[in-house]
């Protein structure tokens, strides 16, 4: 990976940083993922969730959850993969039985309704 993609997921992660410090205040750091050799970087996640973000041109959305998921493996926490196509939205994606999991206690409160 050259200079230039790893330059673009870093502003992709600081950007998801900010999303997520909008949505819940002072509950996220810099960094969500762990690089090759060792070095880890600060986690975004906490202690529910494993997020693996990709922000490319086709981002291969399967490969990244496989990854997540294989990363938090020995962590118990849920693997979640973030990624973003150029010029689009970004994508959330992970497990059924994991979105289940995190919706309970929403869909409990609406009686079951996703409206």
């Amino acid at each position: 990976m050259g200079k230039m993609q790893r330059n673009k997921g870093a502003r992709f992660e600081r950007w998801l940083v900010h999303a997520f410090n909008e949505a819940l205040p002072g509950k996220w750091k810099r960094g969500f993922q762990c690089r090759g050799g060792g070095e880890e970087v600060p986690d975004l996640d906490g202690p529910l969730l494993h997020i693996e973000a990709k922000h490319q041109i086709k981002p291969n959305i399967r490969s990244a959850l496989a990854q997540a998921t294989e990363d938090s493996a020995d962590s118990g926490k849920l693997p979640v993969a973030i990624t973003k196509e150029n010029m689009c939205k970004p994508i959330v994606s992970m497990h059924l039985k994991d979105w289940l999991l995190m919706a309970q206690p929403y869909l409990e409160a609406n009686d079951g309704s996703i409206d």
